[in-house]
């Protein structure tokens, strides 16, 4: 999805979710099905870095 709002010049990730959710040429790109949830990225925990 990330790639999807770099090429397209969407900034906010908010506004990403949402033109994921409406568009179906994005949706098609991130291999989602019309009954699919679209995965909301501020929901998503951030992954602590690796310690060396």
């Amino acid at each position: 999805m990330l790639l999807v709002g770099y090429c397209f010049g969407i900034r906010p990730e908010r506004r990403l979710c949402e033109e994921v959710r409406l568009n179906l040429a994005y949706r098609w790109f991130c291999r989602l099905e019309l009954n699919d949830r679209v995965p909301d990225i501020l929901e998503e925990p951030a992954r602590p870095l690796p310690r060396e």
